[in-house]
């Protein structure tokens, strides 16, 4: 590059976003030490057969797929905010109005509950009842009807979602997150 170099250019890149994945393609390897300072993902030294291009390619596709479902997008009050799964204990809708229960918060908009729980990690979500929407890290148990969430929430699970929900709890619990 005429003007920069790629380690310079890497560098007003993570002044810009700090999640950007980047990659080095490079006939110099000494330089793999200075992409510390900038967190590169890797470095390839050319020549790059198209064998391991696609491979890094598809490190790239899975680290852009883990990162684009940790977290939803919500409009409230006016203002678009990105809310991380982990932030999320419950999800409960009361006529159109949506109420997302976090820790430190209760965000309030309107919506569709299915569409929401369609955009949300069915290996991490699931639906106790039609009100309720479930972050299944932060339960801590289930009596007889109720499912008990670590911010001391008691949940009504209905009779006709409690098997389904039973069955994404232990797939959560087991590691196996499979519906």
């Amino acid at each position: 590059m005429p003007l920069i170099d790629g380690m310079e250019a890497a560098e007003k890149l993570r002044q810009v976003d700090k999640d950007v994945i980047l990659i080095f393609v490079t006939n110099m390897a000494q330089l793999a030490i200075r992409g510390y300072k900038v967190n590169a993902m890797d470095f390839m030294v050319k020549p790059v057969s198209y064998f391991d291009f696609a491979m890094e390619m598809d490190k790239i596709r899975a680290e852009h797929d883990r990162r684009a479902t940790d977290y939803i997008w919500v409009k409230a009050s006016g203002v678009l905010r990105r809310m991380d799964y982990a932030e999320i204990y419950y999800i409960e809708i009361i006529m159109h109005d949506i109420y997302m229960h976090t820790e430190k918060e209760t965000i309030n908009f309107r919506g569709s509950l299915k569409n929401l729980e369609s955009q949300l990690d069915p290996r991490t979500f699931s639906r106790c009842n039609n009100c309720y929407v479930v972050n299944l890290q932060y339960v801590t148990g289930v009596k007889d009807d109720m499912v008990l969430l670590e911010n001391g929430a008691q949940l009504h699970v209905s009779r006709t979602r409690k098997r389904q929900f039973m069955n994404d709890l232990a797939a959560y619990f087991s590691g196996t997150g499979i519906k």
